[in-house]
């Protein structure tokens, strides 16, 4: 468990940075708690192909977009009739 707090204090800054590329920053910092801990529940099962960094951004990626997917609503104007 010590372990997985030091990579948390390690590395949570720049996904939460990268998550507000997204979304805004208190739901980045949400998203990101909620991605580390998805990691935690699945600790014992959970074999990775790539290395803990590259896991831990793309899961964070796909949670924005995720979170946009459900969250926002987007209008598209025909610009076309304009």
């Amino acid at each position: 468990m010590i372990l997985f707090k030091e990579l948390y204090k390690s590395i949570a800054p720049m996904l939460i940075f990268y998550a507000g590329k997204y979304v805004n920053a208190v739901t980045a910092e949400d998203l990101v708690q909620d991605v580390f801990l998805k990691v935690w529940q699945k600790r014992t099962f959970l074999f990775l192909k790539e290395g803990i960094k590259t896991y831990l951004y793309r899961s964070v990626q796909h949670a924005c977009l995720d979170y946009l997917k459900h969250h926002c609503k987007v209008t598209y104007t025909n610009l076309l009739t304009s």
